[in-house]
């Protein structure tokens, strides 16, 4: 939307949007663009390092604050791979492009989210950071640890709010469903928030084809009972774990989310979505179940 409002560019450049820390940046980060971080293409590093994520959970100023703490902490060190070579699958990456979004639009990313998103889809439900966290849905589950320890909505409930570009969005699964039918709307060419060359550059990876099909926030899988083409992204905050499947040849989505982190918890929810999907695909098509979604 911003790209679109000539506020800022997919070329803007990061030393560009952020030009007080041009200085500190590792030369090879000076030119690295805003379409490159948001495609994973950016050569930014996967992980924080350990210091730094310890002075981010310690962070008790400004989201934003936190952001430049974490840019500077990022962009000072030379990159994991040469940028535009590899895809890296980066929250650091996308923090920021958060960043640089909310620099140029001289508003927080927060604000922007809720005015740019939030509002306009109906999404009352949504905010930031573990739910209950004094927002709008103070009575809902809390997040567990992998060992089944409840964690109490707080700092230590979720990732460091500066993080918020790369997910700490709380929602109702209902106002997750309003954002995921609009990417569906998106695909099919049906919906006029952005323009279809906007949707393209979104939707779908960057030419040449990387060693991974990465799109801007989805991954692209073929599978056939999706009619060719998949889009699935799933992430944990080691307390939750969501995943999201779409299928837009055949316009239909699969939420699953659980209040519990761990590695097994994540295939448990892949696994549900697979349920999900079979249970529509023998309504719709007649289809009969098959123990995987290949």
């Amino acid at each position: 939307m911003l790209v679109e409002e000539g506020v800022i560019g997919w070329e803007t450049t990061i030393a560009e949007a952020l030009p007080s820390m041009a200085a500190l940046m590792h030369e090879s980060y000076r030119n690295v663009t805003l379409e490159q971080l948001l495609t994973g293409r950016g050569g930014v590093p996967a992980s924080f390092p350990a210091k730094l994520w310890d002075d981010l959970m310690a962070f008790r100023g400004s989201a934003m604050e936190g952001r430049e703490l974490l840019a500077r902490g990022i962009l000072s060190q030379p990159p994991e791979v040469a940028p535009g070579t590899a895809y890296i699958y980066s929250n650091p990456s996308w923090v920021i492009a958060g960043l640089m979004a909310e620099h140029a639009a001289k508003r927080p990313f927060e604000t922007l989210m809720r005015q740019k998103l939030f509002d306009p889809l109906g999404m009352k439900t949504a905010g930031f950071g573990a739910p209950g966290n004094g927002g709008p849905l103070p009575t809902e589950a809390r997040g567990h640890t992998s060992e089944r320890i409840p964690v109490e909505p707080g700092p230590r409930a979720d990732n460091p709010p500066a993080l918020a570009p790369a997910g700490t969005v709380h929602c109702s699964m209902e106002d997750w469903a309003k954002f995921i039918a609009l990417q569906l709307r998106g695909v099919a060419g049906t919906d006029e928030t952005l323009s279809r060359e906007s949707w393209a550059k979104l939707l779908n990876p960057p030419e040449p084809p990387p060693v991974q099909d990465a799109a801007m926030g989805w991954v692209i899988k073929a599978r056939e009972w999706a009619g060719g083409v998949a889009m699935t992204h799933d992430g944990s905050n080691t307390m939750w774990h969501s995943v999201a499947w779409m299928a837009p040849r055949k316009g239909f989505a699969v939420l699953v989310a659980t209040n519990i982190g761990g590695s097994q918890y994540g295939l448990g929810i892949n696994q549900a979505a697979w349920d999900i999907i079979q249970r529509h695909l023998q309504k719709t098509e007649g289809r009969e179940p098959t123990p995987s979604g290949r």
